[in-house]
Protein backbone atom coordinates (compact mmCIF):
# COMPACT_ATOMS: atom_id res chain seq x y z
CA UNK A 1 0.00 0.00 0.00
CA UNK A 2 1.25 3.58 -0.50
CA UNK A 3 0.35 6.27 2.04
CA UNK A 4 0.02 9.82 -0.17
CA UNK A 5 -0.01 12.84 2.53
CA UNK A 6 0.23 16.69 3.52
CA UNK A 7 1.35 18.27 6.40
CA UNK A 8 0.70 21.38 8.24
CA UNK A 9 1.38 22.57 11.66
CA UNK A 10 -1.44 24.26 14.25
CA UNK A 11 -0.51 26.50 16.61
CA UNK A 12 -2.37 25.10 20.18
CA UNK A 13 -5.03 28.20 19.95
CA UNK A 14 -5.77 27.90 16.83
CA UNK A 15 -6.90 24.05 17.36
CA UNK A 16 -10.29 24.60 18.45
CA UNK A 17 -11.09 27.03 15.08
CA UNK A 18 -9.77 24.69 13.08
CA UNK A 19 -11.54 21.52 14.39
CA UNK A 20 -14.98 24.06 13.49
CA UNK A 21 -13.36 24.76 10.10
CA UNK A 22 -13.19 20.79 9.28
CA UNK A 23 -16.14 19.89 10.65
CA UNK A 24 -17.76 22.51 8.83
CA UNK A 25 -15.47 21.69 5.28
CA UNK A 26 -16.49 17.87 5.97
CA UNK A 27 -19.60 18.27 7.10
CA UNK A 28 -18.90 15.57 10.26
CA UNK A 29 -18.54 16.08 13.70
CA UNK A 30 -14.72 15.27 14.35
CA UNK A 31 -13.89 11.66 14.97
CA UNK A 32 -12.15 11.32 18.58
CA UNK A 33 -8.51 9.81 18.27
CA UNK A 34 -7.05 8.29 21.36
CA UNK A 35 -4.41 5.83 20.99
CA UNK A 36 -1.19 3.82 22.11
CA UNK A 37 1.76 4.04 20.13
CA UNK A 38 4.65 1.50 20.93
CA UNK A 39 7.85 1.92 19.53
CA UNK A 40 10.33 -0.92 18.83
CA UNK A 41 13.65 -1.34 16.60
CA UNK A 42 14.96 -3.78 14.80
CA UNK A 43 18.18 -5.27 15.28
CA UNK A 44 20.65 -3.85 13.71
CA UNK A 45 22.31 -7.49 12.85
CA UNK A 46 21.13 -10.79 12.22
CA UNK A 47 17.38 -11.36 10.87
CA UNK A 48 15.43 -8.55 11.01
CA UNK A 49 12.46 -10.00 9.21
CA UNK A 50 9.29 -11.10 11.35
CA UNK A 51 10.26 -14.91 10.95
CA UNK A 52 9.01 -16.26 14.04
CA UNK A 53 5.22 -17.75 14.51
CA UNK A 54 3.29 -14.30 13.19
CA UNK A 55 0.01 -14.54 14.94
CA UNK A 56 -2.51 -16.48 12.87
CA UNK A 57 -4.34 -13.24 10.60
CA UNK A 58 -8.33 -13.46 11.16
CA UNK A 59 -8.34 -12.39 7.81
CA UNK A 60 -6.93 -15.02 5.05
CA UNK A 61 -5.65 -11.80 2.89
CA UNK A 62 -3.78 -10.85 5.52
CA UNK A 63 -1.18 -13.73 4.79
CA UNK A 64 0.27 -11.67 2.17
CA UNK A 65 0.86 -8.51 4.10
CA UNK A 66 2.91 -10.52 6.56
CA UNK A 67 4.63 -12.02 3.95
CA UNK A 68 5.80 -8.45 2.38
CA UNK A 69 6.40 -7.38 6.55
CA UNK A 70 9.02 -10.08 6.17
CA UNK A 71 10.58 -9.26 2.99
CA UNK A 72 10.41 -5.18 3.64
CA UNK A 73 12.30 -5.66 7.15
CA UNK A 74 14.15 -7.78 6.17
CA UNK A 75 16.42 -5.60 3.74
CA UNK A 76 16.69 -2.56 6.18
CA UNK A 77 16.99 -2.53 10.18
CA UNK A 78 13.02 0.03 10.39
CA UNK A 79 11.06 1.17 13.21
CA UNK A 80 7.98 -0.74 13.53
CA UNK A 81 4.38 0.71 15.33
CA UNK A 82 2.15 -1.36 17.31
CA UNK A 83 -1.00 1.06 17.58
CA UNK A 84 -3.69 0.29 20.69
CA UNK A 85 -6.97 2.31 20.34
CA UNK A 86 -7.73 3.63 24.22
CA UNK A 87 -10.11 5.18 26.40
CA UNK A 88 -9.81 7.93 28.67
CA UNK A 89 -11.08 5.49 31.29
CA UNK A 90 -8.36 3.27 30.82
CA UNK A 91 -5.72 5.79 31.96
CA UNK A 92 -4.69 6.10 35.92
CA UNK A 93 -7.48 7.69 38.69
CA UNK A 94 -7.04 10.10 41.71
CA UNK A 95 -9.62 9.10 43.98
CA UNK A 96 -10.23 12.06 47.04
CA UNK A 97 -11.15 9.78 49.71
CA UNK A 98 -11.44 10.35 54.02
CA UNK A 99 -9.26 13.86 52.81
CA UNK A 100 -6.57 11.49 51.51
CA UNK A 101 -5.81 10.66 48.01
CA UNK A 102 -5.95 7.08 46.04
CA UNK A 103 -4.71 6.25 43.14
CA UNK A 104 -5.89 3.57 41.00
CA UNK A 105 -3.53 1.92 37.84
CA UNK A 106 -5.20 0.23 34.66
CA UNK A 107 -2.90 -1.85 33.48
CA UNK A 108 -3.90 -3.14 29.39
CA UNK A 109 -2.17 -6.27 28.73
CA UNK A 110 -1.19 -5.47 24.63
CA UNK A 111 -0.98 -9.33 24.08
CA UNK A 112 -4.80 -9.78 25.32
CA UNK A 113 -5.51 -6.70 23.06
CA UNK A 114 -6.27 -6.40 19.72
CA UNK A 115 -3.73 -4.01 17.71
CA UNK A 116 -2.20 -3.05 14.76
CA UNK A 117 1.17 -3.04 13.11
CA UNK A 118 2.28 -0.41 10.97
CA UNK A 119 5.57 -0.59 9.39
CA UNK A 120 6.40 2.82 7.35
CA UNK A 121 9.12 3.72 4.55
CA UNK A 122 10.72 6.79 4.13
CA UNK A 123 8.56 9.01 1.83
CA UNK A 124 9.74 8.40 -2.26
CA UNK A 125 12.95 10.61 -3.19
CA UNK A 126 12.23 13.45 -5.73
CA UNK A 127 12.56 17.21 -6.52
CA UNK A 128 8.98 17.58 -8.00
CA UNK A 129 7.57 15.61 -5.39
CA UNK A 130 4.32 18.01 -4.46
CA UNK A 131 3.15 15.30 -2.44
CA UNK A 132 4.89 13.04 -0.11
CA UNK A 133 4.36 9.11 -1.01
CA UNK A 134 5.17 6.48 0.94
CA UNK A 135 5.13 2.47 1.10
CA UNK A 136 3.27 1.22 3.72
CA UNK A 137 2.36 -1.73 5.34
CA UNK A 138 -0.31 -1.99 7.74
CA UNK A 139 -1.70 -5.27 9.53
CA UNK A 140 -4.41 -5.04 11.83
CA UNK A 141 -6.62 -6.85 14.37
CA UNK A 142 -3.91 -8.78 15.81
CA UNK A 143 -3.18 -10.17 19.08
CA UNK A 144 0.24 -10.88 20.60
CA UNK A 145 1.84 -8.08 18.72
CA UNK A 146 4.26 -7.57 21.09
CA UNK A 147 5.50 -11.12 22.55
CA UNK A 148 5.98 -11.28 18.71
CA UNK A 149 8.07 -8.07 18.27
CA UNK A 150 10.40 -9.64 21.47
CA UNK A 151 10.05 -12.87 19.90
CA UNK A 152 12.02 -11.29 16.97
CA UNK A 153 14.60 -9.29 19.15
CA UNK A 154 13.28 -6.18 18.24
CA UNK A 155 13.59 -3.56 21.25
CA UNK A 156 11.06 -2.07 22.60
CA UNK A 157 11.93 1.92 22.77
CA UNK A 158 8.97 3.29 24.81
CA UNK A 159 5.52 4.10 23.85
CA UNK A 160 3.46 7.65 23.05
CA UNK A 161 -0.14 8.36 23.65
CA UNK A 162 -1.80 9.92 20.08
CA UNK A 163 -4.66 11.77 20.79
CA UNK A 164 -6.80 14.18 18.51
CA UNK A 165 -9.70 14.02 15.95
CA UNK A 166 -10.24 12.23 12.15
CA UNK A 167 -12.01 13.80 9.26
CA UNK A 168 -13.14 12.10 5.98
CA UNK A 169 -13.75 13.90 2.94
CA UNK A 170 -14.40 11.75 -0.05
CA UNK A 171 -11.40 9.51 -0.43
CA UNK A 172 -9.38 12.14 1.94
CA UNK A 173 -8.34 11.17 5.69
CA UNK A 174 -8.00 14.06 7.75
CA UNK A 175 -6.25 13.56 10.99
CA UNK A 176 -5.73 16.85 13.99
CA UNK A 177 -3.19 15.40 16.25
CA UNK A 178 -0.36 15.50 18.92
CA UNK A 179 1.99 12.70 20.79
CA UNK A 180 2.27 12.71 24.44
CA UNK A 181 5.28 10.78 25.77
CA UNK A 182 4.99 8.39 28.57
CA UNK A 183 8.11 9.21 30.25
CA UNK A 184 9.70 7.33 32.76
CA UNK A 185 9.87 8.31 36.37
CA UNK A 186 13.35 8.35 36.64
CA UNK A 187 16.16 6.85 34.35
CA UNK A 188 16.88 3.97 36.50
CA UNK A 189 12.83 2.60 36.07
CA UNK A 190 12.97 -0.13 33.61
CA UNK A 191 10.93 -0.01 30.20
CA UNK A 192 7.98 -2.31 30.32
CA UNK A 193 5.60 -2.96 27.42
CA UNK A 194 2.49 -3.10 30.05
CA UNK A 195 3.32 -0.65 32.03
CA UNK A 196 0.22 1.28 33.93
CA UNK A 197 -0.90 4.70 31.98
CA UNK A 198 -0.52 7.61 33.98
CA UNK A 199 -2.59 9.94 34.95
CA UNK A 200 -3.75 11.80 31.82
CA UNK A 201 -3.34 15.26 33.14
CA UNK A 202 0.21 14.67 33.87
CA UNK A 203 0.90 14.08 30.12
CA UNK A 204 2.96 16.83 28.25
CA UNK A 205 3.32 17.22 24.35
CA UNK A 206 6.53 16.12 22.49
CA UNK A 207 6.20 18.68 20.76
CA UNK A 208 7.61 22.16 22.91
CA UNK A 209 5.46 24.52 21.05
CA UNK A 210 2.07 22.40 21.63
CA UNK A 211 1.87 22.74 18.14
CA UNK A 212 -0.85 20.31 16.41
CA UNK A 213 0.02 17.94 12.95
CA UNK A 214 -2.41 18.38 10.53
CA UNK A 215 -1.95 15.55 7.79
CA UNK A 216 -4.24 15.10 5.23
CA UNK A 217 -3.98 11.20 3.44
CA UNK A 218 -5.34 8.75 0.86
CA UNK A 219 -4.61 5.34 1.15
CA UNK A 220 -3.69 3.53 -2.34
CA UNK A 221 -4.13 -0.49 -2.64
CA UNK A 222 -3.14 -0.13 -6.25
CA UNK A 223 -0.39 1.63 -7.93
CA UNK A 224 -2.62 3.01 -11.12
CA UNK A 225 -4.53 5.13 -8.81
CA UNK A 226 -1.43 7.16 -7.43
CA UNK A 227 -2.00 10.00 -9.69
CA UNK A 228 -5.27 10.06 -8.88
CA UNK A 229 -4.89 10.08 -5.23
CA UNK A 230 -2.32 13.07 -6.02
CA UNK A 231 -4.73 15.25 -7.91
CA UNK A 232 -7.48 14.97 -5.00
CA UNK A 233 -4.97 16.39 -2.28
CA UNK A 234 -2.96 19.00 -4.90
CA UNK A 235 -6.86 20.02 -5.39
CA UNK A 236 -7.46 19.89 -1.43
CA UNK A 237 -4.37 21.99 -0.86
CA UNK A 238 -5.47 24.78 -3.17
CA UNK A 239 -9.02 24.93 -1.66
CA UNK A 240 -7.12 25.45 1.68
CA UNK A 241 -5.20 28.33 0.52
CA UNK A 242 -5.24 31.11 3.02
CA UNK A 243 -6.42 28.23 5.63
CA UNK A 244 -4.37 25.35 5.94
CA UNK A 245 -1.04 25.56 4.19
CA UNK A 246 -0.54 21.92 3.66
CA UNK A 247 2.51 20.77 1.87
CA UNK A 248 4.79 18.04 1.28
CA UNK A 249 7.70 17.81 4.15
CA UNK A 250 11.20 17.02 3.70
CA UNK A 251 11.19 12.94 3.64
CA UNK A 252 13.90 12.64 6.12
CA UNK A 253 11.04 13.95 8.68
CA UNK A 254 9.56 10.88 8.29
CA UNK A 255 12.54 8.74 8.49
CA UNK A 256 11.70 5.58 9.97
CA UNK A 257 14.78 3.57 9.77
CA UNK A 258 17.04 2.57 12.77
CA UNK A 259 20.65 4.05 12.84
CA UNK A 260 23.63 2.71 14.69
Amino acid sequence: MHELFLTYMIEDHARNKSISILSKYCDMAPKPVLRRRLIWHAPLEGKRGIVQSAPKPPVKSQDIHWKNLNEQLGRQAYVVVLNYDIKKENFSLVDTVDGGEIKTTNTIDCNDTPGTLIWADVPLPGENQHVNNREMIRIENQRGLCNLMQANNYRYMGEMIEEGHMFVHDHIVIYVTRMLPIVPQSRDEKLLVNQPLPLYESLRPFDPAKKWTMIAKVDVGDPKYIQEAKEMLLALQNEFLGCFNIKAMDRFDFDTRVRA
